[in-house]
């Protein structure tokens, strides 16, 4: 496809209706959905949603899930939610929509899961094309936790050998992600969660273990202490125009704006 041409809008309710992974009954092995809780003895955090999770949903996901009233518009008290920016070099910010919640698995009939959830635990990396090339730790904890060579919470990471095999047998199954704005989130998530890693673990933190660290850890996550706000917008934008290379103009759909 020419650098000039408009890729096609992404099928969100292809995507929806997809099952990336199944897996019955999963959360029978991990002490109870901890996957939708985070009841992980050692957070003791003060400001992330514990019980519970972060979602997050690109923003086109989000927008196409409110329009069909399948998304939370605010939070409870009226609260907007909140977006974060990345210059990608592009005619618009890649823009991520995040919000608390504390439904605990307890969805159905309230949300639509984001697709975080349907491709929890794993982050597929994938190449320019939507091969698959590796998975990693979709999760900041779960990362945190492979980081530092801890035993993962979720049962289902310890699968990760088959998973991986079964998507690159089996293509198919995560056909859906092949398109150049969802490549173009998950490149951005492998380049963030190689930062995360690199930098945890040349911080002082590596000496701490248990609720030690995560009390100090919440502190620093949160203030960005992990990240390198200018090398990730370098690695993004060559992210985005390798991919503009390969697909065309896909940042300039009017759905995208």
């Amino acid at each position: 496809m020419s650098q000039n041409a408009l890729y096609p809008p992404v099928d969100w309710d292809a995507i929806h209706r997809h099952q990336f992974i199944s897996v019955d009954k999963c959360w029978e092995t991990c002490g109870g959905g901890y996957c939708c809780a985070s009841n992980h003895a050692d957070f003791q955090f003060r400001l992330l949603p514990v019980p519970g999770v972060v979602l997050l949903y690109p923003e086109e996901e989000y927008n196409h899930l409110v329009a069909t009233g399948r998304a939370w518009q605010t939070l409870p008290g009226n609260k907007p939610v909140q977006r974060l920016h990345l210059d990608v070099g592009g005619p618009r910010p890649l823009t991520l929509v995040h919000m608390p919640c504390r439904l605990q698995g307890k969805c159905a009939g309230v949300i639509e899961p984001p697709l975080q959830c349907k491709l929890y635990p794993f982050l597929p990396v994938l190449d320019v094309d939507g091969n698959i090339l590796d998975v990693y730790p979709f999760s900041i904890f779960e990362l945190t936790f492979a980081t530092c060579q801890w035993p993962m919470p979720c049962t289902l990471w310890h699968q990760r050998e088959q998973v991986l095999q079964t998507w690159r047998n089996n293509p198919e199954l995560i056909a859906p992600l092949k398109h150049p704005l969802i490549l173009l989130y998950l490149q951005v998530a492998r380049i963030i969660a190689e930062m995360y890693s690199q930098k945890l673990k040349e911080s002082p933190l590596m000496s701490k273990s248990g609720s030690a660290f995560w009390k100090e850890w919440e502190i620093l996550y949160l203030s960005g202490a992990f990240l390198d706000g200018t090398v990730l917008r370098q690695k993004a934008g060559q992210a985005y125009h390798n991919l503009v290379s390969r697909w065309g103009n896909f940042l300039t759909l009017p759905e995208n704006r």
